[in-house]
């Protein structure tokens, strides 16, 4: 028998039967519109967090903390990177007897962009190498009553070292170290002494909310103005390179090959909501249960859609073998069947499509004060 006859007897069918026919739809549709909401309302959900931290902490996926202009610009030059701006280490306050001692001093990139989020509390950014922004506890209750009686358009000279002379090589890392005030060493002793005042101008204060920048060792950064020059001493490595990549999930796998024995932070909820952890453990639970969830999805969606059709088969089964008696094999039979699933959804999982889109759109948008 010609294909055509098969092809013309299915289209028979579904005309006949026009309930059926659009109970079997609307069954296609609704699974379909179960199942774009669903993983639409996923990616949305990710690629709002994803941008909501870049807006409350910065957009930098990591940094590396004092580089060499070399290293920086060999970074610059690699494939996988898309963007690098640097900060300036300016120098490191060597106070020993003050509430400041031991925070380094940066110098702003006016290119920063969106990298880094810097919260002005009180006042304004600085514009120039002479005025600085200080970490806005400095300026709180608490401070004050540590004798730090400084205000606004107050000038502050602060004795800087050689920021990158705390750092130390240590095998296959890099971490920050200080020389311990109380050795014996004499080295040790002139290289703290080794000391430059600088004078500033304080023009605001400041916090920044992604605490990888500023916790640690460092009890807080003191930000000055573009163009702020560095305290020299043995070390050459003193910038700060932020860094963005092409492919924000393999940032830990980029790191390895990118071999720079230099501290390297990342920024670290961003990465997670990118899919790139050094936790293989949370990696594997999320992956299990997202697995779980598609699973349960597939099996719902696909026993409606079977039962559409186990419905339509067993009302078509008198049909079926009034085709048999009549010389049809079951490779025609079965392929009128297979045609009909397709013809219906080449109808159904578009509608489908439009409804999840159309209905999480709308869902979203009415939750849109919620999130915020």
């Amino acid at each position: 028998m010609k294909t055509s006859i098969f092809h013309r007897f299915t289209l028979e069918s579904l005309k006949q039967n026009r309930t059926r026919t659009l109970v079997t739809i609307i069954g296609i549709a609704l699974s379909m519109a179960l199942l774009t909401a669903i993983f639409e309302a996923m990616y949305s959900g990710l690629d709002y967090m994803i941008r909501n931290e870049g807006a409350s902490s910065g957009t930098y996926q990591g940094y590396y903390a004092f580089m060499t202009g070399e290293e920086v610009e060999e970074l610059r030059s690699m494939k996988e990177v898309t963007q690098v701006e640097t900060l300036q280490a300016v120098g490191m306050v060597y106070e020993p007897d003050g509430y400041i001692d031991r925070n380094l001093v940066l110098g702003w990139n006016e290119n920063m962009g969106d990298l880094i989020q810097i919260e002005v509390t009180e006042g304004r950014m600085p514009e120039n190498d002479s005025e600085i922004l200080l970490y806005s506890y400095l300026g709180s209750a608490y401070a004050k009553e540590e004798e730090f009686n400084y205000g606004l358009g107050d000038s502050i000279t602060l004795n800087l070292s050689s920021a990158a002379d705390y750092v130390e090589a240590g095998g296959e890392d890099w971490s920050y170290g200080q020389y311990n005030r109380n050795s014996d060493s004499d080295e040790t002793d002139e290289a703290e002494t080794k000391t430059e005042e600088r004078t500033y101008t304080i023009v605001g204060y400041y916090r920044i909310r992604n605490y990888n920048i500023s916790d640690g060792w460092i009890s807080g950064l003191l930000i000055t103005g573009p163009g702020a020059s560095p305290v020299k001493g043995d070390s050459e490595a003193d910038q700060w390179a932020l860094f963005t990549l092409r492919h924000p999930r393999q940032f830990w796998q980029f790191a390895e090959k990118a071999g720079f024995k230099r501290l390297l932070v990342g920024n670290s909820y961003l990465l997670i909501y990118y899919g790139a952890s050094r936790n293989e453990s949370i990696m594997e639970l999320l992956g299990v249960f997202v697995s779980v969830l598609v699973l349960l999805i597939a099996v719902g969606t696909i026993s409606m859609i079977y039962n559409s059709f186990a419905i339509s088969v067993s009302e078509r089964t008198r049909q079926f073998g009034m085709l048999k008696s009549i010389g049809a094999t079951k490779k025609q039979i079965r392929r009128t069947v297979l045609e009909e699933a397709l013809l219906l959804c080449a109808v159904g999982i578009p509608v489908g499509l439009i409804i999840g889109c159309v209905g999480i759109g709308i869902t979203l948008r009415a939750l849109n004060g919620q999130f915020a």
